[in-house]
């Protein structure tokens, strides 16, 4: 009767230490996939901190533009790291567009790819927005930015005011009014 006990308390013995492995198993794979999610969200919707406007960006005629920042300083000023192929970049750049001409009459909005030369000039003369369109040497993934479009919004302090990856909603009204605040 004894070895009967005995064997009972190593068996559950032996399934206690099989239940607390598993245990730390599942809480491993927890944190690891925890751990992977944050890294694709800081990845993918988190802005990246970069240098807005760096010393090798060229305009659509190919001419490195060195002055960008004083040409924009004291200006509101929307920037978004797009290109011609991107769904949520060409919308994004219509709907700035269609508020162009009206409630952002007094903003800056600066275009920047990563693209060629030959591509920014075909998309700025088959479009014709009234946009400041800029290249950078560097492919996006260089300088941080996993996603498009990233939009950051510049007051006329310089100082960077908002930023999201993925375009704003532009036609939120009540978003365009505190984006104009924001830049002020």
């Amino acid at each position: 009767m004894e070895k009967f006990c005995d064997a009972c308390v190593l068996k559950n013995v032996r399934v206690k230490e099989e239940s607390m492995q598993k245990k730390i198993v599942y809480v491993f794979v927890i944190l690891a996939g925890g751990l992977v999610g944050l890294y694709f969200y800081n990845k993918y919707k988190v802005a990246p901190k970069i240098e807005l406007f760096s010393k090798e960006i060229f305009d659509a005629e190919g001419k490195q533009e060195k002055n960008i920042s004083e040409i924009l300083k004291g200006k509101k000023i929307i920037v978004t790291y797009s290109t011609s192929w991107c769904r949520d970049c060409l919308i994004e750049m219509k709907q700035l567009n269609e508020l162009k001409s009206d409630k952002l009459k007094d903003v800056e909005i600066v275009v920047i790819t990563d693209e060629s030369p030959e591509k920014l000039v075909a998309f700025k003369e088959k479009h014709n927005y009234p946009f400041r369109f800029y290249r950078i040497t560097k492919q996006f993934s260089e300088i941080g930015v996993a996603s498009i479009p990233v939009v950051y919004l510049i007051s006329t302090k310089g100082k960077t005011v908002y930023e999201k990856v993925g375009a704003p909603d532009w036609e939120n009204q009540e978003f365009v009014k505190q984006a104009l605040r924001m830049m002020e």
